[in-house]
């Protein structure tokens, strides 16, 4: 899909990530954060220990990694905000990662939503 709609020139595209995982205090790994509605808890689990640590953050859907911006199949340019500078039209304009417990990501979640 993502490559027979690539974004229009004249279209402002804004995405923005959330993590709602923190790294066990028992292991490495991460698991979801008690804000996280129920029934993502689980699949939160399986995000976090999963093959790559680049996809454990998650927000119980989605892995953190994936939210900003389309990859697969896709030619669209993923570039970070920046608040000193206008929207960029026909870019997907990252507006950063939140956290369900913080107003900011860790520095995991961060790297994440970094990854293009």
């Amino acid at each position: 899909m993502n490559g027979w709609t690539p974004a229009q020139p004249g279209v402002y595209y804004m995405s923005h990530a959330v993590d709602g995982t923190f790294k066990s205090p028992l292991s490495d790994h991460r698991v979801p954060d008690i804000t996280m509605w129920l029934f993502l808890q689980p699949f939160a689990l399986m995000m976090g220990k999963s093959a790559e640590r680049k996809w454990w953050n998650s927000d119980g859907v989605v892995n953190t990694i994936s939210e900003n911006g389309p990859k697969l199949n896709s030619s669209d340019s993923i570039v970070e905000y920046e608040a000193d500078k206008p929207l960029r039209p026909g870019l997907w304009n990252f507006m950063g990662c939140v956290s369900n417990l913080q107003t900011n990501c860790d520095a995991a979640a961060k790297a994440a939503c970094r990854y293009s």
